[in-house]
């Protein structure tokens, strides 16, 4: 299961990213994070920016309601998610995980 922290009324979702994918899509779960392929290639930042954008795009959210709070030069990272309910973040992101295995 992802897990999901609730830190002052902010969502902490962990992620791990491999870059430089054939295409960009979710895989689904990697020790308790959301694991995620990227065509971007993991140079100044450029993995990081599209992941940010892909997410929002997923997750229905807007571009500055998330933001990278660690993991900027690893592949396992942190996304802090703002003015989202816990339990909506993790219907959204189980929905996203069934839809990417059919």
């Amino acid at each position: 299961m992802i897990r999901l922290q609730d830190i002052s009324g902010k969502v902490v979702l962990s992620v791990r990213l491999i870059p430089k994918a054939s295409r960009d899509k979710i895989v689904g779960e990697y020790n308790e994070a959301l694991k995620i392929q990227l065509t971007a290639p993991p140079v100044e930042g450029a993995a990081n920016m599209a992941l940010l954008k892909f997410l929002a795009k997923k997750l229905r959210l807007k571009n500055s309601q998330l933001a990278l709070i660690s993991g900027e030069r690893s592949k396992d990272k942190k996304i802090v998610i703002k003015d989202v309910a816990l339990s909506e973040l993790q219907n959204k992101i189980e929905q996203l995980i069934r839809e990417e295995k059919k």
